[in-house]
């Protein structure tokens, strides 16, 4: 519950104040472009046009490309607040494979689609638009359908061991 009214808030912030709905594909694209632009590649398709008002001045100066470094420090100062930050560098192939290919995938999806989640589902949500829900339901069964498929073949969900209650410190009332 805390977390839904969180998202809408801060949905509705956004919206009230730049007069967009909230997006983050687009100021990755924007680092992206950035970056390679200091290796002598220009981005002249208009795929690109999208990103061209973040393009014409520096990074720190878009809205979106604060909000992800927002989004970034806030989930690493939540972990760290948590004590639940651990960096695991133990992988296997198949598992940083997996990693890989499955965020490459996600990317390009998101620039085909000209969106993410975030524009697909929350955005879409809070403007009261049907496709959104839509959105909902088939990103559900889309993991549903990855957990039973790599279920054992990929470390995909970290296993969480809560420490060991003692009967000790179980108290009867």
């Amino acid at each position: 519950m805390t977390g839904g009214i969180g998202i809408t808030l801060v949905a509705s912030f956004i919206m009230i104040t730049t007069n967009k709905a909230w997006g983050v594909t687009t100021p990755f694209v924007t680092l992206d472009q950035k970056i390679f632009q200091l290796f002598g590649m220009q981005f002249h398709s208009p795929a690109f046009d999208e990103t061209a008002k973040a393009m014409s001045g520096p990074l720190l100066m878009d809205g979106g490309t604060i909000r992800n470094i927002g989004i970034v420090l806030g989930a690493l100062i939540a972990f760290l607040m948590a004590g639940r930050f651990k960096a695991n560098l133990k992988m296997t192939w198949a598992d940083f494979s997996g990693y890989a290919f499955g965020g490459a995938f996600m990317g390009l999806g998101s620039r085909m689609a000209r969106g993410c989640n975030i524009g697909a589902l929350y955005s879409s949500i809070t403007n009261f638009s049907l496709h959104g829900y839509i959105f909902m339901f088939f990103l559900v069964l889309g993991a549903a359908f990855a957990i039973k498929l790599f279920q054992g073949k990929l470390d995909l969900c970290p296993m969480y061991m809560p420490k060991k209650v003692l009967k000790e410190d179980i108290t009867y009332e």
